[in-house]
């Protein structure tokens, strides 16, 4: 793994060689297409990450996360990880979940089991502390942004290369046409490389089928049901 900073000047003046022609973008259009292109990669990989711990009060199923994390990935209490459910699963397996505490008693654990997202800076817990706590989140942290020509970013060179050909289809958007349409094979390689990072997002429906990587199963034929087969031979 090969791990070098990168300066906006660098950048810039990389995605100025990588167009054939003329470049008709301006360098705050670049600037932006390329913080547009980390912000993505970041949403889809979570490759800048944090940790918080953060007091919580007693009594509260609903908890605020801290500003610096955009989404959370992992809850623990006590250095034990909880279990990741969601509001669905909770509503539908445990309608009082919103009701019952770790002193409840009965079959109520007396510890926290389950956490689950209700938006990027908000989640539940269940059950809830009966007493004031820290809770310790780790997530995806705030994406760093280029802004002067010396801000620099640390990318591993297969990183760097899906980041800026995407940055190239973001900034060939301002022409459109068959130009912007030649940059989709960019875009098509940034999700690949996105993918490598990130193998619950390579393995999801939604991207298989955006990458055409189900179209030989979508062809193929499904044999009829015995039934069926069995019914036509007797029409027969």
């Amino acid at each position: 793994m090969s791990i070098r900073q990168v300066t906006l000047q660098t950048i810039s003046e990389q995605l100025r060689a990588r167009w054939e022609s003329v470049p008709y973008w301006t360098p705050e259009e670049a600037s932006f297409a390329f913080n547009e292109a980390l912000r993505t990669w970041n949403m889809l990989t979570g490759t800048w990450k944090r940790k918080v711990v953060f007091g919580i009060p007693a009594y509260e199923h609903w908890i605020s996360v801290p500003g610096t994390i955009l989404y959370s990935t992992r809850v623990s209490y006590l250095e034990r990880p909880l279990d990741l459910s969601s509001i669905f699963d909770l509503d539908n397996g445990r309608q009082d979940w919103e009701s019952e505490f770790t002193s409840s008693g009965g079959r109520v654990p007396t510890t926290p089991r389950k956490w689950a997202p209700a938006g990027l800076d908000l989640m539940v817990i269940w059950p809830a502390l009966h007493f004031c706590a820290t809770l310790t989140v780790d997530g995806v942290a705030d994406t760093p942004q280029l802004v002067l020509d010396t801000d620099f970013v640390d990318l591993e060179n297969s990183e760097h290369s899906a980041l800026l050909g995407f940055a190239l289809h973001v900034a060939a958007f301002k022409e459109g046409g068959t130009r912007w349409e030649t940059t989709f094979r960019y875009h098509k390689e940034f999700l690949l490389a996105a993918g490598d990072r990130n193998a619950r997002m390579k393995s999801s429906k939604f991207f298989r089928r955006y990458m055409g990587l189900d179209f030989a199963r979508d062809q193929h034929k499904m044999r009829e049901p015995q039934v069926a087969q069995i019914a036509q031979g007797v029409s027969g």
